[in-house]
């Protein structure tokens, strides 16, 4: 989705850096927010983004990837070369050993599982702390100064 001074991106996955659930916003400006990319509303794209602290740059063609088909796709002008979707991202989780896909909502972010987390955990705290008064109860028969 763009306007006259913004372009807004909706990340499907991160390769690299922390996942956010919002848009990504580009400072942008029309006619020629893309500078010569290709790349439409609506279409998926893989962009390699340096920075993501202020306003972001969209990106230069030689760091902007259509995904078409399966088929990853330069957009840089007269390269017609594509490449397998699966094959590029392996590439590039290869480099960066990260991938984390955003919540889809506030609800679908990090929780604490109840059951399989605290309970046992707590469970291991009181028999701790059972064994600990069952061993001071022992050592004060043994010496009850």
């Amino acid at each position: 989705m763009t306007d006259q001074s913004r372009i807004y991106v909706h990340p499907e996955a991160f390769l690299k850096g922390p996942a956010s659930g919002g848009d990504l916003v580009f400072a942008g400006g029309l006619p020629e927010p893309c500078r010569g990319t290709p790349a439409r509303p609506g279409e998926r794209v893989i962009l390699l983004v340096a920075g993501r602290d202020g306003a972001l740059s969209w990106p230069s063609p030689e760091r902007v990837y259509r995904l078409v088909d399966g088929a990853a796709q330069t957009t840089l002008r007269g390269d017609t070369s594509t490449v397998p979707e699966s094959e590029f991202l392996a590439t590039l989780r290869s480099l960066t050993n990260q991938y984390a896909v955003p919540a889809g909502s506030g609800g679908d972010g990090a929780g604490i599982d109840w059951v399989g987390t605290v309970l046992p955990v707590a469970g291991a705290l009181v028999a701790v702390f059972v064994v600990g008064l069952f061993l001071m109860r022992i050592w004060h028969r043994i010496d009850p100064s």
